[in-house]
């Protein structure tokens, strides 16, 4: 069994695949995630969620919709992490 790193569990079908197909089963991560009846506004949200959860130990749902004083995570990061994953969906 091998490690995967995180750039292998979040982006596992933009890499150089061989022949064993195998690698792509990571692709789990993100795509058995929730599919709020398939809302693509929801649906990427909960991505940025769990990468944000599982890379940085933060919760940057509430920057969606605001920023805090102090948060390490303003809504212009959020939404700039929006982009990336809406093009990439």
């Amino acid at each position: 069994m091998t490690c995967l790193t995180t750039i292998e569990q979040i982006v596992a079908n933009c890499l150089p695949q061989k022949s064993d197909k195998r690698g792509l089963a990571v692709m789990g991560f993100l795509t058995l995630g929730n599919r709020f009846f398939n809302n693509a506004h929801n649906v990427i949200d909960d991505w940025i969620d769990m990468v944000f959860r599982g890379t940085q130990a933060l919760t940057i749902v509430c920057a969606r919709f605001h920023d805090h004083k102090f948060a390490p995570n303003p809504s212009a990061e959020y939404y700039s992490l929006y982009g990336v994953f809406s093009d990439s969906s």
